[in-house]
């Protein structure tokens, strides 16, 4: 497994380990296994994920399932998604036709992919997708929605300046969108990984259950119910002049941005609903975490 110690990942590892999966991380750092506790069933690999290495062939000699959760978020352009998001895809492939008996891959896409022409990360996403379609080995990809929960330092944040009365208005009010707690999300791919056949060349878009999906004026009243709220207008063209400073900051000094204008697009579209697809999940369509039953955690 890739991308092990992201928030998602972590959740996914701990999931996998809690039924008694043997896991393999591949982290680029060694300092990375003290996020983990000591599991016997848990082994790390220090090593890129874009190219061939000794170790990375003996871990694909031995697997039975092939997770991809690393991935590019950040960045100004093409070549900053390429890496992890298609040529990682690629390489992990390659691997596999030389060196894994019965390759299977699940991959950990977005609901960006939907979208490929929006931006450039939403692009590198599509296009991972179809690197792993072109395979001809057996395969899953899972579109998450957006997604929160403990560790989580992108929406979570924004769900909980809702609850405390304060709301940065960066989005359409007539958007709708799905979401899903990480707990979900990681018992998910464990019902995937335990009844891969069943699964197999099938995409999900995976979200809480909610087949209709949000307005922000629902998660508002969820969030904050009747209380007052103070709501900070940021009209999209302040948020697209902070886009583009931002990258020309980042060429300054160094960083790859969150921020652009790819990302601004991706934030003001106007529909990110799940398909429904969750129903080919029926095992977990049951006791999911929706926004009403979680309200308290913000």
């Amino acid at each position: 497994m890739t991308g092990s110690t992201g928030f998602i990942g972590k959740n996914i590892v701990e999931g996998l380990l809690n039924q008694g999966h043997l896991v393999v991380s591949i982290i680029r750092e060694e300092n990375k296994k003290k996020i983990f506790e000591s599991d016997r069933n848990h082994s790390f690999i220090v090593s890129s994920i874009s190219k061939f290495t000794s170790n990375l062939v003996e871990a694909f000699s031995e697997a039975d399932i092939i997770i991809h959760c690393a991935g590019s978020v950040r960045g100004r352009g093409p070549g900053d998604f390429q890496t992890a998001n298609i040529d990682a895809i690629q390489n992990f492939i390659n691997l596999a036709k030389k060196f894994t008996t019965k390759p299977r891959f699940i991959l950990i896409s977005s609901m960006a992919a939907r979208q490929p022409n929006l931006s450039d990360y939403s692009f590198s996403k599509w296009k991972g997708e179809q690197v792993l379609r072109n395979s001809l080995f057996k395969w899953v990809i899972v579109r998450p929605t957006a997604v929160y929960g403990p560790g989580d330092k992108a929406l979570t944040p924004l769900l909980k300046m809702i609850a405390r009365g304060i709301c940065p208005n960066i989005f359409r009010s007539f958007q709708k969108l799905s979401i899903l707690h990480v707990d979900d999300l990681a018992l998910d791919i464990v019902e995937v990984v335990q009844n891969f056949e069943k699964y197999r060349f099938k995409t999900f878009e995976i979200h809480d259950g909610k087949a209709n999906g949000y307005q922000w004026s629902e998660i508002i009243k969820v969030l904050r119910g009747k209380k007052r709220l103070i709501m900070i207008p940021i009209p999209i063209k302040v948020l697209k002049l902070i886009a583009i400073i931002n990258c020309y900051l980042s060429v300054i000094v160094g960083y790859k941005p969150m921020l652009t204008l790819g990302k601004v697009k991706e934030l003001h579209h106007p529909d990110w609903r799940c398909d429904n697809s969750l129903k080919y999940l029926e095992t977990r369509l049951k006791n999911r975490i929706t926004l009403n039953c979680n309200a308290s955690e913000f």
